[in-house]
């Protein structure tokens, strides 16, 4: 596949007649759908757009801009590049936002395939060139420019960025007659065999037509001249043609004569495609080519839907991708469906999803249930209640589905999050900061930065600083997100399957989604999974960290018990009756589906989990607001009402000051509680008794060290935290006495710390290991001889073939190599794969210091 080098903006190509005269550059070819082998600097296939420079001198393009609202001429500047002559500069439409002057260029927007304006402006403000009042409708595998002869706008069937436009194939419109077929698509079970006659409303058209289900084209597929007898299950695929003109759009119909009760048991799905986008070299289940992802790897579909309430189905053109994290590889796999007008029409509008207000769709994903074959609802069961709880949610609903002829049983299409469908159900527009665990997935990471960082480093004790999460985040939202997860007994969670998103204008909270319960309920026994010690208070991952900082604060614990009786108690969501008709009436749904249903979650889990998680609750904290009697069980009137008062998410921002003071320095580790700070301990030996004084960190420090930082000749103490990757350093007035801690950012996830000076500068720095999700780095600090730190370098921790690194345990730093520098060695917990069938065995990495004490990796050694 081609790749536009990163270091080359423009590319030769030739002038043509059409431009001639013309003084100044133009906006020559587009493409709204990207091009399979034409692909960016990240090997992404993105839109783009083609500026030629007809005249005999360079032009700077230095402060012109690109837009595609004619009310913001400005919205894209150009850096100081110029465009010689005769010559074609490549800006991709990528929304990445990108302005290097000797790289690839990328816009902070993208164009739409339904059409719209487009304008190049110089750098007075003055339109030099503009398509409007909007270049025309799109379609996949043809891009649109201007004829290299005539300079009208055309469509070109063989696209050519950063060369000349080609006119062979090109075409100023697309044939507007569609194949009419005389029998329409549906169940003709018991019905004889009919004879199908194919018609266009375009005497010069000619209709060529498939059974194999490849695309018809110009050269693929008989042409039509005579009925054709349909007497078995087929699959007819039509296409008109006219000289001059692009294709007409490729009419699909499905007909059935024979099908079994499990295939009728359900509304049945048909996704036909070219047999070569699923199994061809570059196919969605060829090899490896599931793990691929992105536009590149979106193939063009028919989507056929049947809902056995009337003979008839209805159809519609998408694109499909496969979906889904480590299980792609699987047969059975899940997809996603993408409605766009470049396809045909822009929704969904005829499936039927039951819960949902929204009548149309432009995403869905076809979910395969490859963790919960039986009973197949776990996943929906959870979303249809986080809806009853009150919460925004995915609807979904359960369909056969056929892939061309091949039969694939039971698949769960739902609402996809996303900016679409945060617009349909809360409204607002599409800008959204959407955040999943795989990363950002719309907008920017600024303000879910900002809750990190808070959550992270402040004490949310403190009333002020609890206001400003209140600020970024919907806490009632949050607690019902806990308390169903919780309910739910999700295993495969917080670290994986979730989606937290925001609109992007000021006032706007982050909202979490429920996502991909299939590893839920009934797993084991009801007082298995409680999810707050086991995951929440164990892990590094975002939603744990957000928990652990809410703890602390009694605010939230009296938001967590206010929805825990509301959805607990009185006919609440969570209670067993309401479960139980939740799960009843997904059972009927499927019942002719999914045969033999397991009968966990009705016989063992709706009745035992609600005691339980009551327990869980209690134990940490959050029903111990009020007098618990019966057994432990809190009474509906012994918990606080559900209209709580929530802080002013409008009084004042959270102080500068991490710490709030404390007189002295003891250290403890918390291990479940971790309400109180932790300290660290010094005992005077000034007399027998020991004195005590108290200096506040923060949570979950792990590692402490000690050295002269601001070389005074005492030896002072630091420590780093996990949770929030805070360095703290107590430095000693040389009696013992130490200051409140001096503190500097460093990573979240941190393990353990070393200090030595590494780059011979006599002041001590900083060498941690830091562990975040799958992600593990080491960072060197410089220390500046003050107790505050500088961040010089971070690489990530080495990962062979052989091994995954779960967590860095110990840093040694010495000279390994003999070169005067200290290097650095870290001793690993890790496990081998696959190698001999062997117990886990550790491993040891070494990295060199290359003099200013930058590291990079040297060896690994594995061990016993």
């Amino acid at each position: 596949m081609r790749a536009l080098p990163f270091f080359a903006a423009t590319v030769f190509g030739i002038a043509s007649s059409a431009f001639a005269g013309v003084s100044s550059p133009i906006l020559n070819e587009i493409s709204a759908m990207g091009i399979g082998s034409f692909l960016d600097e990240d090997g992404e296939q993105e839109d783009w757009i083609e500026i030629f420079n007809p005249t005999d001198d360079p032009v700077s393009l230095n402060d012109w801009s690109l837009t595609d609202n004619p009310t913001n001429p400005r919205k894209w500047i150009f850096p100081d590049v110029s465009i010689g002559p005769s010559e074609y500069l490549i800006v991709f439409a990528s929304r990445k936002d990108r302005r290097p002057t000797s790289g690839n260029l990328h816009t902070n927007f993208g164009l739409d395939t339904e059409g719209e304006f487009l304008g190049l402006f110089d750098e007075s403000g003055t339109l030099v060139d503009s398509w409007e009042p909007e270049f025309t409708p799109q379609r996949d595998g043809y891009s649109y420019g201007l004829h290299p002869q005539s300079g009208e706008r055309v469509y070109f069937s063989t696209p050519t960025p950063g060369e000349s436009n080609e006119s062979e194939g090109s075409f100023a419109e697309f044939l507007d007659a569609e194949v009419q077929f005389s029998v329409p698509r549906g169940l003709y079970e018991g019905q004889d065999p009919f004879q199908l006659e194919l018609s266009v409303a375009d005497a010069q058209a000619e209709i060529r037509y498939t059974t194999d289900y490849t695309t018809p084209t110009k050269k693929n597929g008989a042409i039509y001249a005579s009925p054709i007898e349909v007497s078995e299950n087929t699959t007819i695929r039509a296409a008109a043609f006219k000289e001059g003109f692009g294709p007409s759009w490729v009419e699909t119909h499905t007909y059935f004569f024979s099908l079994t009760d499990d295939q009728k048991s359900l509304p049945i799905m048909v996704v036909v495609t070219d047999p070569e986008n699923l199994d061809g070299p570059e196919g969605l289940r060829t090899g490896n080519n599931p793990l691929e992802r992105g536009r590149l790897w979106e193939r063009p579909v028919s989507m056929e839907y049947f809902n056995l309430q009337s003979p008839d189905g209805d159809q519609v053109d998408a694109g499909m991708r496969v979906h889904g994290g480590v299980l792609r590889t699987r047969a059975k796999k899940a997809y996603r469906l993408y409605f766009r007008e470049d396809y045909g029409d822009s929704e969904l509008t005829f499936l039927t999803i039951p819960g949902t207000p929204v009548q149309s769709f432009k995403r869905i994903v076809l979910r395969a249930g490859a963790q919960d074959t039986n009973p197949f609802v776990h996943d929906e069961l959870s979303r249809r209640t986080y809806g009853n709880m009150g919460q925004v949610t995915s609807h979904g609903t359960f369909v056969q589905l056929f892939i061309n002829d091949e039969y694939w049983v039971t698949y769960n299409p739902v609402e996809r999050y996303d900016e679409y469908f945060f617009d349909s159900y809360l409204e607002g527009g599409l800008d959204w900061d959407i955040i999943r665990q795989s990363g950002l997935s719309g907008g920017d990471l600024v303000e879910w930065n900002k809750l990190l960082d808070l959550v992270s480093t402040q004490d949310l004790s403190n009333p002020d600083r609890y206001r400003e999460a209140t600020r970024l985040l919907d806490v009632v939202n949050f607690a019902d997100y806990l308390l169903l997860n919780n309910y739910a007994g999700m295993e495969d969670w917080p670290n994986n399957n979730w989606t937290a998103a925001r609109l992007r204008e000021p006032g706007s909270r982050f909202l979490f989604y429920v996502w991909d319960a299939e590893q839920s309920y009934s797993l084991k026994n009801p007082n298995y999974h409680n999810v707050l010690e086991s995951d929440l208070d164990q892990l590094n991952d975002p939603i744990a960290l957000i928990y652990r900082g809410l703890k602390v604060n009694p605010d939230f614990r009296a938001v967590m018990a206010a929805r825990f009786r509301k959805h607990f108690y009185e006919g609440g969501a969570l209670t067993d009756d309401v479960v139980m008709k939740f799960f009843l009436d997904l059972r009927y749904e499927v019942r002719n589906a999914v045969k033999n249903m397991l009968t966990r979650i009705p016989a063992f889990w709706i009745p035992g989990r609600r005691e339980n998680v009551e327990k869980h609750l209690y134990d940490n904290g959050f029903l111990n607001l009020v007098d618990i009697s019966n057994g432990g069980v809190p009474t509906p009137q012994e918990l606080p009402e559900t209209d709580i008062d929530l802080p002013d998410p409008d009084a004042n921002l959270v102080p500068d000051s991490l710490i709030d003071p404390k007189d002295i320095l003891e250290f403890f580790r918390q291990e479940k509680d971790h309400s109180p700070p932790a300290n660290f301990a010094r005992r005077s030996w000034a007399d027998e008794n020991w004195v005590r004084y108290d200096y506040s960190v923060s949570l979950g420090d792990l590692s402490l060290v000690s050295a002269d930082f601001d070389l005074d000749g005492s030896i002072d103490l630091g420590c780093v935290n996990q949770g929030y990757g805070l360095i703290s350093i107590f430095l000693n007035n040389g009696a013992g006495v130490f200051s409140q801690p001096v503190q500097t950012r460093g990573p979240i996830g941190s393990e353990v710390l070393a200090a030595a000076n590494l780059d011979e500068d006599q002041t001590p720095d900083l060498v941690i290991a830091s562990r975040l999700m799958f992600r593990q780095s080491l960072t060197v600090f410089h220390g500046n001889g003050d107790g505050a730190f500088t961040e010089i370098s971070s690489i990530p921790i080495n990962r062979t073939e052989e091994t995954e690194v779960n967590f860095p345990a110990s840093i040694v730093l010495k000279d390994m190599d003999g070169d005067g520098d200290l290097d650095a060695t870290i001793g690993h917990m890790s496990t081998i794969k696959d190698v001999d069938g062997s117990p886990p065995a550790n491993m040891v990495s070494v990295y060199e210091n290359d003099g200013d004490g930058r590291l990079s990796h040297a060896q690994t050694i594995f061990g016993g």
